[in-house]
Parts: structure tokens; sequence; C-alpha cells
């Protein structure tokens, strides 16, 4: 078993961090933000709207064109949502699209200027419904398996389902085997567990799981008892949903040494609402700050796995990833502190115990 004491620390005081490792930590932090400009008032009439002007066409719904069908939708295994439209679109596919945002693709087909594709396509303008999904998989997938869908909610529901699952399912005392598997992976990942009520896995960590799972571990601890904060030496009341990340005390530690870990728990209060752009911030700050501190072949002077250069140059289509923590937008940028709120320590899993 894991003892269950508990340290609350500051991250600051975990790691030592002065002010020049606080400026060093600024610079290697990745800020997202999405560039959206999407009402917080959803209309729920069928009032249409104009489908996106200029400047607003490469945010959360991309236009889709004979030239980039192919490249863009059948060969990316990620979901997409196709709408059709004729210059306007309701309201709600504009909402649909950001309470999907990073999880689902959105495109859009100009009927009136796409001419050969939606003869392609063998889309009907006066009888087919406005969407189709183009469920994840490969591109045979994505032919064979595409469906019609009338509305926003048909359509989100059907995209976010075809998602696989790659979250483990864990209850507290299998945190040996998930952390064994975390860092005998190449490279060594981040143990992450998410904590919720739900009765599988939030489409969030699906969603998560499927783009960083390279460098995270993604686990979720259903309905947890109490049973399962006490094996990890919670002792404080959590609220759910909650996401942390595990992280070995110290650098340079091995698996044949004394593991000692502290969780990073991702903080509403400062860094936003729990959703994909904000969670895709906290994880890239984690991975810039400690994949040197991972146990097993962390590959930390790599460039890739030390930047997740590959995720960055897929999700920098949609969202504008900075390689330095400016203020951007009105982006609060946080204290290491802040980003953080408290380290809850797991003491002492030594190998054996793994």
């Amino acid at each position: 078993m894991l003892p269950g004491s508990t340290l609350l620390t500051t991250l600051s005081k975990m790691n030592g961090v002065g002010a020049t490792n606080c400026l060093r930590f600024y610079q290697l932090l990745i800020t997202v933000f999405v560039c959206s400009v999407i009402g917080n008032e959803i209309d729920k009439s069928k009032q249409n709207f104009p489908a996106f002007t200029a400047n607003e066409r490469y945010l959360d719904i991309f236009p889709i064109t004979k030239n980039n069908f192919t490249s863009s939708v059948l060969k990316s295994k990620d979901p997409w949502v196709l709408i059709f439209h004729q210059g306007s679109m309701i309201r709600g596919w504009k909402a649909m699209s950001v309470s999907a945002r990073g999880i689902v693709w959105m495109g859009m087909i100009d009927v009136t200027e796409e001419v050969d594709l939606i003869k392609d396509l063998q889309y009907n303008v006066e009888k087919d419904p406005p969407a189709r999904v183009y469920p994840y998989g490969n591109k045979k997938m994505k032919q064979e398996k595409w469906e019609a869908v009338k509305t926003p909610n048909e359509a989100r529901q059907i995209a976010m389902e075809s998602l696989p699952d790659r979250v483990t399912k864990l209850k507290g005392k299998e945190i040996q085997s998930f952390l064994m598997d975390s860092f005998t992976s190449h490279p060594s990942r981040f143990p992450t567990i998410m904590f919720t009520d739900e009765l599988q896995s939030p489409m969030l960590l699906k969603g998560l799981a499927n783009r960083f799972q390279k460098y995270f571990n993604f686990g979720c601890i259903i309905q947890p008892t109490f049973k399962d904060y006490e094996y990890l030496g919670i002792e404080e009341f959590v609220e759910t949903p909650l996401i942390m990340v595990l992280i070995p005390r110290k650098p340079g530690i091995t698996l044949s040494d004394k593991l000692e870990f502290s969780a990073l728990q991702y903080n509403e209060k400062t860094m936003g609402k729990m959703d994909y752009p904000n969670v895709m911030q906290f994880l890239f700050a984690v991975n810039n700050q400690y994949r040197y501190w991972l146990p097993g072949d962390n590959q930390s002077n790599s460039k890739e796995e030390a930047e997740m250069s590959d995720i960055v140059e897929k999700e920098q289509l949609r969202f504008n990833i900075l390689s330095e923590g400016k203020q951007v937008q009105g982006h609060k940028q946080e204290s290491i502190e802040d980003l953080t709120m408290k380290a809850e320590t797991i003491n002492h899993v030594t190998r054996d115990e793994l």
C-alpha cells in the first residue's frame, strides 16, 4: 500500500524555485489561447447568422474545400463534423463548436462555391441534412461510416462517441501498476489522474488522452471512495472533477530508488474552466518544467519531447500557441503557486511496491 501522510506545500516550496527559476519557467511555459469571438449568449432560435467573416474563419470552424477535404478530413484520424451552408448557419452550430473545442474538428462547406466537392460527396442541397459526421478512424473508416445529422447535439454526440477510450480505469490500489506503465514507456510519461463522478471516462479526458498519450498516461478514478483518496494520501476534501499530474519529489531519481511523489492539481480558480484549451496549457507547462524529473527514458534532451513539438504542429492549426508565457488577450499570467495551488505528497513508493 501507499502510505497516506499528506504534506500541503506550495509548488515553490516543493522544488525550491527562486526568482531566477520562476523567470525560466515563464520562458518555457507555452501559453495557449483560443481566438474566439463567439458570444456567451446562445440563441436557441433557428435564426441564421453569417457563416464567418474573413478574420474569423480559421478559429473553431474551418472552411473545407475540394483542395483540402482529403488532407484535412479523410487523412485525419480525429473526428470531424462538416456543416453545409449557403453563407449562413444557425447559431447552434457555432455554440456546439465551442463545447467540442479541441476534441472534435469542425468544418464548413459553402455549397454555393464548392460545387465540385458537393458533387463528389453526392450531397443533395435540397434534401440532405445540414451536416455530416466523419468518425474517428482512418480514411476508409471515414468514407464508409460517415453519418448525416440534423442537429448540433446529434453531431456532437456521434463525433465524441467515436473517440477510442485510451483512459485507464483505476482504483486507488491499482496506482502501482499505473506508475510502472507510465515510467517504462518510451518516452516515459507523466501519470495523470482524473477524479470524476461520471459513470465513464469524461469526453474531455478521452480527447486529451488521444492527443497527449505519447507524453501523459491518463487514468480515471470513477466515483472515487474515501478509500481511493486515502490510498493516494489525499486527506483534504476533494471536489470533483479534479485532474492531477504525479511527479517525483525531486529530479534525478531512478526506479531503483525510493520514489516519492507530489500531485500537481489543475486549479480552476486560477487557470479557468476545465476545458480542452485550458487543460492543454496546464499539460504543456508541466511537460516543459518537469520532463527531466521523470524516471526512465524521459528523453528530455530531445527537442520534440521537451517541447511536444509534434502536438504543437497539430494544435497550432486551431490555437495560437506561443513559445513564451506572455500576457495575451487578457489572459492572466499566473505564478507558479497559482498554477498548482498545492502539492500533495505520496511518500516512499519503492520499486518492489511498483
